[in-house]
């Protein structure tokens, strides 16, 4: 019923980005014109191997390596024709040393970037990346949306692709068990 009666609607989706590409929109239609990834500068740091106990004290290092993550999930929407909006959930503890790099980084990739400050400043606090979506969805809505896979692709080559495609990896080897069933 939204979808036919709001201007936008926002679906939160749970699952990785590779289900609900290539299997919800597949099946479903549904054919969304951004995507908002949200990320925060203790995640970014624990990807960067900045241990637990340490990310909420400032660590550039490991913020900067947690960006790699981020380049990841860029390339694998880029690769089903999303246009992306970057959230950046701000915390307390953030610097703004933090909270530049990860600016300069989406700019420098032509990624519209907000700061997200709604558990502190209530709706006040999102205005900014409202803003940010709006004019993402108007200006730059996401392409055609592209598949990893084709529907009749056998399960080993689907199973490759997005091993290869989404994953990184270079190969995958299934052993005789698996290709016999």
């Amino acid at each position: 019923m939204a979808t036919t009666l709001l201007q936008r609607q926002v679906l939160e989706q749970t699952w990785e980005q590779r289900n609900f590409f290539n299997i919800k929109c597949r099946k479903s239609g549904l054919r969304p014109k951004l995507t908002v990834i949200v990320v925060t500068a203790q995640g970014l740091k624990m990807h960067g191997g900045t241990p637990e106990k340490m990310i909420k004290e400032p660590d550039m290092a490991g913020l900067k390596k947690g960006l790699e993550n981020l380049e990841k999930h860029l390339c694998n929407l880029d690769s089903f024709g999303q246009s992306v909006v970057v959230a950046f959930n701000k915390y307390a503890f953030d610097t703004p040393s933090e909270i530049d790099t990860v600016q300069k980084f989406c700019e420098e990739r032509g990624v519209p970037f907000a700061v997200n400050e709604a558990f502190t400043n209530g709706g006040a606090g999102a205005v900014d990346l409202a803003n940010t979506v709006v004019d993402a969805i108007e200006n730059r809505p996401s392409k055609e949306l592209r598949f990893t896979y084709d529907e009749d692709d056998d399960i080993e080559t689907k199973l490759t692709k997005v091993a290869t495609l989404i994953y990184g990896a270079r190969d995958v080897v299934l052993g005789e068990k698996a290709l016999k069933n």
